[in-house]
């Protein structure tokens, strides 16, 4: 096996394996979040959505964690309007 062939060898190869993240590439992206690649592009210039990683100079993608975890920051802002608009009814009844 010459270099050219020789899976990629990195001090503490081990180590490295537990930190490799998972990633969508952004012909994928819409599937995973149901938006359009321009709401996402609109959410990313408002600082509402992960940026993007490149991968090279025309593939770019997102990191699986930070997409979960904008997933579940705005299921935590649903369940918080439904709790406060549960608690205001009960204020009135």
């Amino acid at each position: 096996m010459d270099s050219r062939t020789a899976p990629f060898r990195a001090e503490g190869d081990a180590s490295m394996a537990q930190q490799l993240r998972r990633i969508v590439r952004q012909q994928d992206l819409s599937e995973y979040v149901g938006l359009r690649r321009t709401q996402i592009d609109t959410l990313i210039a408002q600082g509402k959505f992960p940026k993007p990683v490149r991968l090279s100079t025309r593939r770019k993608a997102w990191l699986v964690d930070e997409i979960a975890a904008w997933q579940a920051q705005r299921i935590a802002e649903r369940d918080a309007a439904e709790n406060n608009a549960l608690n205001q009814g009960r204020d009135r009844g």
